[in-house]
């Protein structure tokens, strides 16, 4: 119905997905405010697009897609504007980040891209079956149940997957990384 211009068929998909588009967009962005204009800025993406669709996969997984995009967009020209003058340089900064400034030094910063690095290289090494629970768990902060019903399968599954998928991911980077055996 929504594929046909529905507006209040589409309507009632956002708010069902509203919440978890939030969550994801607030973890690429790190602010409420910013989160809630890119969900928006998807959502009219996703109704323009709606032809699009093709049913292959949820309509969460899709929207999900179209705020991570929209996401990324935001963080690209943040990055081109946020200029520093040179005596600002050990204050905190202002703008979209700035709820989320602390200060590190440059080697505290080199040492936090080169661990998310390899993370998400090892977690690609993870099959789809156990990784794909741990996303939608860790990035995407969805429950238990919610994954369930993303995934179809039952909550024990779930459950199964997580750990199953945190003791290879912990395995992969024991490898590389000091890890105590607590995860």
């Amino acid at each position: 119905m929504a594929r046909d211009g529905d507006e209040v068929a589409f309507e009632e998909l956002l708010k069902r997905n509203y919440q978890s588009s939030i969550r994801l967009a607030s973890m690429i962005l790190r602010g409420r405010p910013e989160a809630e204009d890119a969900v928006l800025q998807a959502a009219y993406k996703a109704y323009a697009g709606l032809h699009g669709f093709e049913n292959r996969s949820k309509f969460s997984s899709w929207i999900n897609q179209i705020v991570v995009n929209e996401c990324l967009s935001v963080l690209r020209k943040a990055r081109k504007v946020e200029l520093v003058p040179i005596e600002d340089v050990d204050r905190k900064p202002a703008g979209p980040r700035a709820a989320s400034y602390s200060p590190m030094t440059p080697e505290e910063e080199v040492s936090n891209r080169q661990i998310e690095c390899l993370i998400r290289a090892e977690m690609r090494r993870i099959p789809e079956l156990l990784r794909r629970p741990l996303i939608l768990r860790y990035v995407q902060e969805l429950s238990i149940s919610e994954i369930a019903g993303e995934l179809g399968v039952s909550h024990s599954a779930v459950k199964s997957r997580l750990a199953r998928g945190r003791a290879e991911l912990h395995g992969l980077l024991r490898r590389h990384l000091p890890l105590d055996r607590t995860y």
